[in-house]
């Protein structure tokens, strides 16, 4: 691909971004592998998935029953998953926003460290868009310098490329809305 074409579907944003080394498990398996909760509280997390699986085994019988009640459930699960995406910005390890240069396949953001080609991350961003939040696991395919680049705009000392390995195909489509989304908005 000529890079005028690779240019078209990329966008530089900030954006916030959580990113953390992933273990050999999930790299082999393709997937994220959550830490169990370390108390047997039935946590807010807990409480907002619980709910969510409540609404998703109702829907097909409200949709059946009455369309305005399927509408108001609807309503009430976006309206949790806002509230989990708010939690997990607030609670979670999400930078500020920060520089990065996305596409479809992969980006390029700041990093305190220097990583080489056989590490392997699991990154969250989230889409300001929409405010949902894609996980994806990712290998890093170069590191270098930010100072050997005076176009880019991080207050981190290294620039680190990843391509995109694995993520949901839910996932997959919202990051391709939000690239198309930014491109007609630019």
């Amino acid at each position: 691909m000529t890079e005028n074409k690779r240019a078209a579907f990329r966008i530089q944003n900030p954006m916030q971004i959580s990113y953390e080394l992933a273990s050999q498990n999930e790299i082999d398996s393709g997937n994220f592998l959550y830490d169990e909760p370390e108390s047997d509280d039935f946590s807010y997390e807990q409480q907002i998935s619980h709910f969510k699986h409540m609404i998703q085994q109702l829907e097909p019988q409200l949709a059946l029953q009455n369309k305005a009640l399927q509408n108001y459930f609807y309503v009430i699960e976006q309206r949790i998953e806002l509230l989990e995406t708010l939690f997990l910005v607030e609670h979670g390890n999400f930078s500020n926003p920060q520089a990065l240069d996305i596409s479809e396949t992969g980006m390029a953001f700041g990093t305190s460290e220097r990583y080489d080609n056989t590490t392997w991350f699991k990154i969250s961003l989230l889409l300001p868009t929409n405010m949902k939040i894609i996980n994806i696991l990712s290998q890093v395919v170069n590191c270098r310098d930010a100072t050997e680049d005076t176009n880019l705009a991080t207050e981190y000392p290294f620039w680190t490329a990843v391509k995109f390995v694995h993520f949901e195909q839910q996932h997959q489509r919202q990051l391709t809305q939000f690239l198309l989304h930014q491109q007609v908005k630019n």
